[in-house]
């Protein structure tokens, strides 16, 4: 699986290649820091491959990842409400 430098270049790869993505890339995706996509790594919730001191991410992986955390508007603002009564944190280490 190749190493994608640049996000356009996604969809210049043959069909059915899978790239692997680093983690500024994936920090891109997901709006979050490489701090944050780090700790989503180590905790085992982001699934990677590591090369040496190099991490990758399929973006089969990266997919699946982002639909078991989809949540409609509606449970969102339910969330927010909740969390606004409890440990902000805890919303955050349920990610």
């Amino acid at each position: 699986m190749p190493i994608v430098d640049d996000m356009d270049q996604l969809s210049m790869l043959p069909d059915g290649m899978s790239p692997l993505l680093g983690s500024s890339q994936v920090a891109e995706l997901l709006g979050m820091s490489r701090e944050q996509v780090w700790r989503l790594w180590t905790s085992g919730r982001l699934p990677g491959y590591r090369f040496d001191r190099y991490i990758r991410f399929s973006r089969v992986d990266l997919e699946q990842f982002m639909s078991r955390h989809y949540t409609p508007s509606a449970s969102l603002s339910a969330a927010r409400s909740h969390s606004q009564h409890h440990d902000v944190g805890e919303a955050y280490r349920r990610i």
